[in-house]
């Protein structure tokens, strides 16, 4: 009888067929918890002349030795666990990236973005480019339930992701691929509440790849936080808000997202000169912003018993944005609801106990409250800090002591002779102005920063408050009557103006385009208007100072500049050395004001 070749016996069989596949399955696949020998035998048994894969170009994969007998569970060796991790870290954030590049750069404003809005052809990448590293996301195998079901023909479904809007809400824009009930999709579970490397369809996949920050943001969101990352301070507010505001600011949706909308509007302010309407009608994600974080105020608000340091800080950005564009009946609601909850926390010195951010909340407090009142007038709401006088005690000596004595913390200081206060101020103010000359902003540290903007805020609040001293009568009434002889208020309270514009833009560096500036030379065109000619007669220089000062913050307007030329033609100074020598007698900051004041005077040599 003849007998043919035995052939391999079952178990013989089943263990080639075994080790055939678990080799292609684990080039694709890295799973925290891997299907036990067990579940794999049923699954090649049921399915014997099934692809376990799609099958579609390979992506780029690294062999990872396994440690394993047959039939038992693999386990990848301790010693590749961390390459295995990083390879796919590299492969996720490497196809997000240039797939991010070709979908999402038409969706950044064009001011915000750093290269053209142009999709650049050789970054373009195919859907099934894509597809592989979606399967290795989120392969999910069903197990039990595939004996329950009866078996059915394999057919093709088309999958949709959340598709992107304008504004680039999702990172795989409108990608859809096609999938195998039979073969793939029907074998993929859930290993956990979320996968191991988390898919935002809404979100980031770069700047916040594990979830981190408590909103999902957009790439729009990550051009302001770049941004932001790389700017030295608070915007409009002259605090360094590189110390802990950031990490203050990302524990709290509510002030994410007010934070996004200051930058937003600050960046606009910055970088354009669009009208606000139009801007933010083209860049609707702001307003988002500034919707969801009045809604999380409210909803805050209302919930809270009592009043938190997120609470504080969000109005406080609020009113800083109302106060950059002019929103004044939106400033002064802020300011009315922020004094209630600081008096609801005990006032503003109570602050400080919170640490690093509750000091940086009482300096950006206070810099609303005099800019508030710069801008639209009235009483300062909140008190002189003792931190302010101490800033000023522990880096400058004072050259003689302050005469001025306080009647009540808000009111203006009265001492009955408004031209010691300030001559005092000035004389202080270049102290300061030599510091900056001998030690330049860049080249201090982060306490010395802090120390020098304390000193220009002291002197910033106490010339606000010279802007509104009256040393006898109200002056209005005493020019009707005496015609302002022997009364000089006027003209020391324009020497106020000029000096506050001079701290704020000379010694600070503020923009010109921020508003006070604006307010502040109307405000100091009014009160020329009430100052004699005669006043200036003691203080021949301090009227040329006023005068340029005045030409440069307002741009050279022509009402200013005809004025500086007939001050020069009254005083005899016809060439820019006797105008330069005269302008060094007052406050002057050396080099930085020689190159300012000379494009002033050749805007003045004209009218000569």
């Amino acid at each position: 009888m003849i007998q043919s070749t035995p052939g391999p016996s079952a178990s013989e069989q089943h263990h080639v067929r075994h080790h055939s596949n678990v080799t292609s399955f684990r080039q694709a696949r890295l799973s925290k918890t891997p299907q036990s020998g067990k579940a794999q035998r049923k699954e090649h048994y049921g399915n014997p002349g099934e692809s376990k894969m799609p099958k579609e170009p390979a992506p780029d994969f690294m062999f990872i030795p396994m440690s394993a007998e047959p039939g038992a569970r693999a386990r990848i060796q301790p010693e590749f666990r961390a390459p295995a991790k990083a390879h796919v870290m590299y492969d996720y954030q490497r196809k997000t990236a240039e797939h991010r590049s070709a979908k999402w750069k038409m969706s950044t404003p064009t001011t915000y973005a750093i290269a053209p809005k142009v999709p650049l052809p050789g970054l373009l990448v195919p859907e099934q480019s894509v597809q592989p590293s979606l399967v290795l996301r989120e392969r999910r195998t069903t197990r039990k339930k595939d004996r329950r079901r009866p078996k059915r023909k394999a057919r093709t479904s088309m999958t949709e992701l959340p598709s992107s809007d304008d504004s680039g809400q999702s990172p795989l824009g409108a990608l859809s691929f096609t999938l195998l009930d039979g073969a793939v999709h029907s074998r993929f579970i859930h290993y956990g509440p979320r996968p191991a490397i988390p898919r935002q369809p809404g979100g980031s996949n770069l700047m916040d790849v594990f979830s981190a920050l408590p909103i999902q943001v957009k790439p729009w969101d990550e051009t302001l936080i770049t941004r932001w990352l790389n700017y030295d301070r608070i915007p409009w507010c002259p605090v360094n808000g590189q110390s802990q505001w950031v990490p203050f600011v990302t524990n709290s949706p509510m002030l994410l997202h007010t934070n996004l909308y200051s930058w937003g509007m600050h960046w606009h302010g910055k970088l354009t000169g669009t009208d606000q309407e139009v801007f933010l009608y083209q860049n609707p994600r702001i307003l988002e912003h500034k919707i969801a974080a009045i809604q999380l105020i409210n909803a805050h608000l209302v919930s809270s018993t009592a009043v938190t340091d997120e609470a504080l800080a969000a109005v406080s950005m609020f009113i800083n944005v109302s106060l950059q564009f002019l929103n004044r009946d939106e400033a002064a609601r802020h300011m009315a609801g922020l004094e209630a909850l600081v008096k609801l926390r005990g006032g503003l010195e109570t602050l400080s106990r919170m640490g690093t951010v509750g000091v940086l909340l009482q300096r950006m407090i206070s810099w609303n409250d005099l800019f508030f009142v710069e801008l639209f007038g009235g009483n300062l709401r909140f008190s002189l800090l003792p931190r302010w006088e101490e800033a000023w005690k522990s880096v400058y000596a004072p050259i003689v002591d302050d005469p001025v004595t306080h009647l009540e913390p808000l009111q203006a200081r009265f001492s009955g002779d408004l031209a010691l206060e300030m001559t005092t101020l000035l004389r202080e103010i270049q102290i300061v102005c030599d510091d900056v000359q001998a030690r330049p902003l860049a080249t201090l540290t982060t306490a010395e920063k802090t120390l020098r903007h304390d000193n220009l805020f002291r002197f910033e609040r106490r010339l606000c408050l010279a802007t509104r001293i009256t040393t006898v009568q109200e002056h209005v009434y005493m020019n009707l009557q005496s015609g302002g002889s022997g009364n000089d208020d006027p003209m020391w309270r324009t020497v106020a103006y000029a000096a506050l514009m001079y701290v704020h833009h000379h010694m600070r560096g503020h923009a010109l385009h921020w508003s006070q500036f604006p307010a502040l030379v109307v405000q100091l065109r009014n009160e020329l208007s009430f100052v004699q000619a005669a006043s200036w007669e003691a203080v021949p220089a301090l009227q040329l100072w006023v005068l340029a000062v005045g030409s440069w913050v307002s741009q050279c307007e022509q009402w200013v500049v005809a004025s500086l030329a007939d001050a020069c033609r009254a005083q005899g100074y016809a060439s820019w050395d006797e105008f330069d020598g005269i302008l060094k007698q007052c406050v002057h900051l050396g080099t930085e004001d020689e190159r300012k004041f000379r494009i002033v005077w050749e805007q003045v040599s004209r009218l000569l």
